[in-house]
Order: structure tokens, then C-alpha cells, then sequence
């Protein structure tokens, strides 16, 4: 049991979690930059009015979730170096599995670092789920202000 929990807690395991939360990052930014329509539309609303298509309600409910098991999985399948993955896993289905475990769990890590470095240094790291506001183009036209004093129907 000690040898699995020192595996976890590895300088290796942090590696492969740091790499899958910058790959996942990339992907998913370029997929939605060359798809757009597959960005969710609002937050928390039903499927209908989320997602614009069943190709994005695929992307985010399957795709994203499945992308950090993927990416640890071919992490675990390209390298086979005893740095990331102890001297106790030897055979490629074990770098596999482990690499996907530790994909499946990098958000989690992520989040954990997020927090710690918030609260020590007040740093706040962006949320890899988070997409920017919209901008206003130059056509849409400017939003009335409120008159004062007038009550807003």
C-alpha cells in the first residue's frame, strides 16, 4: 500500500498531471476556435437552449470529460520513462492505465493548486472551463442607459 500512495504523491504523477491540464487546454481551444458552435451558449439552461447542436452537446458532455482520460492514456502509451512512472510499472498497459488515472484525477489536481495558490500568494489561475465574455462588435449597437428617476418596466 505505501509503494502506491508514494506513486501517487510522485514528482512524476505531478508531471503528467501538469501535462495533461495545459494539452486539454490547448485542444479544447483550438476545437472550439476552429468549430465555434460548439461552445455551450449559456450555463446551466436545458440541452436545447445550451447547445446549438448535438455535436456540441456531444463535445461537452462526452468529449470533454473523456478528453483528460484520453490524453493521460497516450501519455502513458508514448513514454515509457521510470522518472514519471516508478520502477513498479513496467508493462504498457500498466503506464496506460496509471497515465489515464492520473489524467482522470488532473483536474482535481488542478483545482487543488489553484486554491493553494490563491490563498498563499492571492494569484488566481484561470478555470480551464471558463470562456471569456462576449464582446461587442462595432455593428451591434450601443445598450440605452437608464434614465434617473424613471421606474424600468
Amino acid at each position: 500500500m505505501d509503494n502506491v500512495v508514494s506513486q501517487f504523491l510522485s514528482k512524476g504523477t505531478a508531471i503528467i498531471a501538469i501535462t495533461v491540464v495545459i494539452l486539454q487546454f490547448f485542444i479544447r481551444r483550438t476545437v472550439e476556435i476552429v468549430w465555434p458552435t460548439l461552445k455551450p451558449v449559456g450555463k446551466e439552461l436545458d440541452h436545447k437552449s445550451m447547445y446549438t447542436g448535438k455535436a456540441a452537446l456531444w463535445w461537452n458532455q462526452i468529449g470533454l470529460y473523456a478528453l483528460p482520460v484520453v490524453i493521460g492514456a497516450c501519455i502513458g502509451w508514448m513514454t515509457k520513462e521510470p522518472y514519471l512512472f516508478g520502477d513498479d510499472i513496467k508493462t504498457v498497459s500498466g503506464r496506460v492505465f496509471y497515465a489515464a488515472v492520473v489524467g482522470w484525477f488532473a483536474d482535481f489536481l488542478y483545482e487543488v493548486v489553484q486554491k493553494s495558490l490563491y490563498r498563499t500568494t492571492g494569484v488566481a489561475l484561470p478555470n480551464p472551463g471558463d470562456s471569456f465574455p462576449p464582446k461587442r462588435g462595432p455593428s451591434d449597437p450601443p445598450k440605452p442607459e437608464p434614465e434617473h428617476g424613471h421606474a424600468q418596466p
